[in-house]
């Protein structure tokens, strides 16, 4: 058993979104969240760059006691968490990707076609292609990216005629030249654009690769032996720190959370 926070981690606001998934399958741990508010988007940046961001954050949660890293954040997992499990060895680091990409690789194993959208830095990186390809080799996965998406939600406009523009734009060729059923949200931005991506493409089934990191960074707290004892944290509220605090990830923060008790913290870098 170990009482200490899980450290979650994201380019801004999207990676909220992993928040109830974590919640429920872990109801005994005790969560950091940051959210690089300030330098979002990722997924335009060079590799280089999201290393660097990256590194700085899972450093200043491990800092502040941290016993994992669970990255939510597709463009993060794809780019830097080779370099991040490299600098922490002894801190279990969990990516949204893996968990996702076996999730992708059994619906394509049962007949589904599906497509992937994403930001342009993970679509060009592969990795969603080469994690399926792992599980199932000879498998298509199409990829589109849509780097407008994130700064939409950013803004606060997932349900506003300018995303559905946007993501009829992005879309309709992409879904009907590859004859999809099924679009995985590759960026943890793009759950809250779920009822947008509905509205505009009703046919479509949507994936969301939060349960699927959560499942993972259960079973791989099990296997450390790293969970915490069931109500050794009630008291301690989760905390989400943001490189810059906004009306948006206040918001955000308050509906994720379900009416727990939170503290909303600012850091710069």
């Amino acid at each position: 058993m170990d009482d200490r926070p899980i450290g979650v981690f994201d380019s801004g606001i999207g990676g909220l979104s992993c928040v109830a998934p974590l919640k429920k399958l872990l109801p005994g741990e005790k969560i950091l969240f940051f959210g690089d508010t300030a330098r979002v988007p990722y997924g335009s940046k060079s590799d280089a760059t999201i290393i660097s961001y990256s590194l700085q954050i899972a450093d200043y949660l491990a800092g502040q006691g941290a016993k994992a890293l669970v990255i939510a954040c597709n463009t993060i997992s794809a780019v830097a968490i080779g370099a991040i499990r490299g600098a922490y060895p002894d801190i279990p680091v969990v990516g949204i990707v893996e968990p996702a990409a076996r999730r992708t690789a059994e619906l394509l194993r049962g007949g589904k076609k599906a497509g992937l959208i994403a930001t342009r830095a993970t679509v060009n990186n592969g990795a969603y292609r080469k994690a399926v390809k792992a599980v199932l080799p000879g498998a298509e996965l199409p990829a589109m990216a849509c780097p407008l998406f994130v700064p939409i939600v950013e803004e606060g406009l997932a349900d506003s005629d300018i995303a559905r523009l946007t993501a009829s734009h992005y879309l309709d060729v992409f879904v009907r030249d590859n004859g999809l059923d099924t679009l995985v949200l590759g960026c943890t931005h793009y759950p809250f654009l779920a009822d947008t991506l509905r509205s505009v493409f009703p046919e479509l089934d949507l994936v969301d690769p939060a349960e699927c990191l959560a499942e993972e960074a259960a079973r791989v707290l099990d296997e450390k032996d790293l969970l915490a004892e069931l109500g050794a944290n009630a008291d301690k509220p989760d905390v989400f720190y943001a490189s810059a605090i906004s009306g948006a990830f206040t918001e955000t923060v308050d509906a994720v959370t379900g009416g727990a008790d939170y503290d909303i913290l600012q850091h710069h870098f």
